[in-house]
């Protein structure tokens, strides 16, 4: 291959910008043209300005991409057919062009192979988190990703560009697009072709948006929201200060910042908050770590700080916990990269292996191969583990080597193996498998509703409407319990993130683009590392077992403890114990001892990794702009000084500015990771403002982006009113009770993210509104109010029979009764009643039950036309809102019953109030 070197000088420092050339992958199968789209295109959004002393105010931001001085200020007619030239003698490497499939048959369980070092290293266990899930497409996309990356950097040369400026410029240029669209075209990405009748998804995500069939699809690059930051303009990692020289150490800044003096225990939030939100993420993020040239792992970055594909990070000879003088070297690979959908730009952009929706790929897989592969072919079911038939079901086994089974946990008395899932993070840490499980056999669960209760036996229907259903609650939850805790009221209400209406809810846009964006999955959501204990727990009703969270990782063996029930125990411990502070700290269990191992890792690398470290240093190479950047973009005004008044870190606290700056030198250096994590929170809130912004807006894309939507009120893939209303009432805590085994998991809270007082009585509600009872809603038999007639048919209207059995045709008073029986008996019966009427889900008055006839809590009456006193007609409903209830005492028949706010004797309760605080707020306090 002809590679052309060439060097842009930069004031003060010169930078190469010629990378070796990634030896070409040679497929079989090449990619077929997509139509041109504008890739680095910024959008306006709107965003929460967060500036110093005014009030939170609505605003409209935009970033523009770089100026350019038109094409002709670059390609002249003899420079572009040189560059025409060398771009079709690069593109000759690739061979003919031919269309490779949207998806190909991989399922994930090809392995990489390892050279000098023992299975159970530290990089080992990293690699198997960010392992290449389908090997050929990755590799074809990475090629194709470096190509473009030099054609970039050759024109850069051939045009005399002097700065990084000056490459920016000229790869925005049209007319370079043009030209490497036009010869590229042929090698970029096969455009699906899309049935709009379509009722169900594709595993891949390919044709959610029928306007642009790649938007989401897995296994393309990530989105950016603020040009990239690469220190040569096209791929070389951000390593340089503003003021020049280099970037602190991502370990120094992680020792500096995220550092855990003292760990402390949040009394709110539950581990449930933190492995949902992993679980989460798992579903629309998966970055590959790059490989060698025959697929062999990458082990010597240490010893190679050179190599185009090693980004490693450099330990402080002071370090406190990596104090071998011997190993001053943290190995980083960097993250593979896929080419724009275009095609036409060749600036570096890293692939992500997954859809980009809340679709449940982690559950289901990323492709039709391996979801194929997870099915039973029976009755829509997923597969489980034979070996644990006396569960309601464990993962299904997977290969010895995908996880970690020490020598002592074959001592156990249980079988141990490892998982299968849609995912391959299933088993990262024990908590975050107790949702994998959960979820597994939630599917199976419906799938057995489904065909006992209709009888249907096909089973691709059955799994694929069991898997829609399942999807729906998932989305459900994100946006009805995780987000609310995350992001404060304000923020949901101007993203438009809450779920408001009782059914259908028209949000689709396919306009919005609902790509994971780059920042979102490198830094922002990152945040739940700070939510991270140093233990893992499980409690079995009589005691609670407590191990070091670094013993656990990518190990089953806490799942499957107690003859398989270990998923139980550590729901309840999970349900009980709370989360570590929202704050910039992270524990040392993945701060310093992060997949720590026995087996030593090559030439001077350490033996354990810094997540907090791994976190900036991937998004230095990923080629994230710096904190201030983002701040601008959601409309906040960027830190000029370290201090926190005005124009400086106005929302970071002293303390937390404090370390930024012994840590940077300028507050334009300062990595998104660190300067969002530590910013003050806002109220309501467990981010500040530049996290909340950009996890907001990621969010609100997801949703309108998303035309498979559970709330869209479409004909063919939407669903019915009554069915909608049913999985609106699915809670993550009604996900674990119907699936685990009833006697191991014994009391859990409603609200499973957020603690609750143990000291409170628990109501066994593992059928109250449950989406599978047996005593379902349709049956008027549960809780819906008596409309029915024995003889077919409705009952006449509450007024009709007010108007014909109780309407008061003459006025008579009677000569022997006084007001006193009336109004006595009015308080006499104050003294034993009271029930309430329900609510909305935020406490508020329900107002529009005339409106919204199916809302549960709607019971309203109808008015004839001929009503002799409601004779407006654009009048005819009366508004009633239902009673409350409660359940029964032992809670053993869900049927609904009423709640009485007083109790049940003549005992002056409307004298003296319905509990003791009532009760003392009435009292004077002096002479009873």
């Amino acid at each position: 291959m002809k590679c052309l070197v060439f060097t842009l000088w930069l004031l003060p420092v010169t930078i190469s910008l010629n990378g070796p050339l990634m030896p070409l992958y040679k497929p079989k199968l090449l990619f077929a043209p997509i139509p041109a789209m504008e890739s680095h295109k910024l959008s306006s959004v709107k965003i929460l300005s967060h500036l110093p002393e005014t009030s939170s105010r609505l605003i409209r931001h935009q970033i523009n991409p770089v100026t350019m001085s038109g094409p002709s200020a670059w390609f002249t007619d003899h420079r572009r057919g040189m560059i025409t030239t060398m771009i079709k003698d690069y593109i000759s490497e690739l061979g003919p062009p031919v269309t490779v499939p949207i998806e190909t048959n991989s399922t994930g369980s090809k392995r990489s192979f390892y050279h000098a070092v023992g299975r159970n290293t530290p990089m080992k266990f990293h690699y198997s988190f960010s392992r290449q899930n389908d090997a050929e497409m990755v590799v074809l996309l990475s090629d194709r990703a470096h190509l473009l990356a030099s054609i970039c950097k050759s024109t850069a040369r051939m045009m005399n560009a002097r700065n990084v400026g000056d490459v920016r410029s000229m790869l925005n240029d049209p007319a370079h697009q043009a030209m490497v669209r036009r010869q590229f075209n042929p090698y970029c990405y096969e455009q699906p072709v899309c049935d709009q009748r379509q009722k169900y998804r594709s595993p891949c995500g390919a044709c959610n948006n029928l306007e642009v069939p790649l938007y989401g699809k897995a296994f393309t690059p990530f989105r950016r929201i603020v040009p990239s930051a690469y220190d040569d303009g096209v791929e070389a990692p951000r390593t340089l200060s503003v003021l020049g020289g280099s970037l602190p150490s991502a370990r120094d800044v992680s020792n500096a910042v995220h550092r855990e003096d003292i760990t402390s225990v949040n009394s709110q939030l539950t581990p449930f908050l933190t492995t949902f939100g992993q679980f989460l993420d798992h579903d629309f993020t998966s970055t590959p770590l790059m490989q060698g040239e025959n697929g062999e792992i990458i082990e010597d970055c240490c010893s190679a700080p050179d190599r185009f594909e090693c980004f490693s990070i450099a330990i402080p000879a002071n370090d406190p916990h990596f104090r071998d003088p011997a190993r001053k070297c943290m190995h980083v690979v960097r993250s593979d990269a896929a080419p724009p959908l275009d095609c036409s730009v060749g600036i570096r952009q890293q692939q992500n292996q997954r859809s980009s929706f809340i679709d449940g790929t982690m559950i289901y897989g990323f492709n039709r191969a391996k979801e194929d592969s997870l099915r039973s072919g029976q009755w829509g079911y997923m597969k489980v583990s034979e070996d644990y038939s006396n569960t309601p079901g464990m993962m299904p086994k997977s290969r010895e080597d995908t996880c970690n089974i020490k020598m002592e946990d074959r001592q156990a008395p249980e079988t141990q193996h490892c998982f299968d899932a849609g995912d391959h993070r299933h088993t990262e840490n024990p908590l975050l498998t107790v949702i994998h499980t959960a979820f597994l056999r939630r599917h199976n669960l419906i799938a057995t509703q489904l065909r006992e209760r209709f009888g249907i036996l096909d089973d691709e229907l059955l799994f694929q409407e069991t898997k829609r259903i399942v999807i729906a609650e998932l989305q459900h939850i994100t946006y009805k319990e995780f987000l609310p805790v995350v992001l404060n009221k304000e923020l949901l209400r101007l993203f438009k993130l809450r779920i408001n209406k009782p059914a259908h809810d028209d949000v689709y846009n396919s306009s919005s683009d609902p790509r994971i964006v780059n920042a979102f999955a490198a830094a922002v959501f990152r945040f739940g590392h700070t939510l991270v204990r140093q233990i893992v727990g499980a409690y079995n009703g009589n005691s609670v077992f407590i191990d070091s969270l670094f013993e656990h990782f990518d190990r089953p063996r806490l799942t499957l403890s107690s003859n398989g029930f270990g998923h139980e125990h550590m729901a309840n411990w999970k349900a009980r114990t709370g989360s570590s502070q929202p704050d910039s700290s992270i524990v040392d269990a993945i701060r310093n001892r992060l997949f720590e191992s026995e087996s030593l890792m090559l030439n001077r690398a350490t033996n354990s990794f810094d997540l907090a470290a791994l976190n900036i240093q991937r998004g230095r190479d990923h080629g994230l702009p710096g904190y201030n950047v983002y701040r601008q973009w959601c409309g906040f005004p960027p830190a000029r000084h370290f201090g926190t008044w005005t124009l400086g870190l106005v929302d970071h606290d002293a303390r937390e500015a404090a370390k930024l700056r012994s840590i940077y030198r300028h507050p334009d250096d300062i990595d998104l990771f660190a300067g969002g994590l530590s910013e003050r929170r806002l109220p309501g809130a467990l981010l500040g403002p530049t996290f909340s912004c950009i996890l907001a807006f990621q969010f609100k894309q997801l949703r309108e982006g998303d035309r498979f939507w559970y709330e869209n009120p479409h004909p063919i893939h939407g669903f019915t009113t009554e069915q909608l209303l049913e999985l609106k009432k699915t809670t993550l805590a009604k996900i674990m009770c119907s699936t685990a085994e009833g006697r191991q998991l014994m009391e859990i809270q409603p609200s499973l993210m957020v603690r609750t007082n143990q000291k409170r009585w628990f109501v066994n509600n593992t059928t109250l509104t449950a989406t599978n009872t047996h005593y379902v809603t349709k049956d008027k038999r549960v809780e819906a109010p008596r409309t029915l007639s024995v003889l077919g048919g409705s009952l006449p209207s509450a007024r009709d029979v007010s108007n014909a059995v109780h309407r008061e045709d003459i006025t008579s008073v009677n000569s022997q009764l006084t007001p006193f029986l009336t109004t006595f008996g009015q308080l006499l019966d104050h003294d034993f009643t009271s029930t309430p009427l329900m609510q909305g889900e935020n406490g508020e008055i329900i107002e529009d039950c005339c409106s919204a006839p199916d809302r549960f809590e709607c019971f309203s009456i109808a008015i004839t036309a001929n009503d002799p006193h409601f004779r407006d007609p654009a009048r005819k409903c009366m508004h009633v809102v239902r009673s409350d209830s409660a359940p029964p005492l032992d809670c053993s028949v869900g049927i609904r019953q009423q709640q009485n706010q007083r109790s049940s004797y003549i005992d002056g309760t409307m004298i003296y109030g319905f509990n003791r605080a009532k009760e003392d707020s009435l009292r004077s306090g002096q002479w009873g």
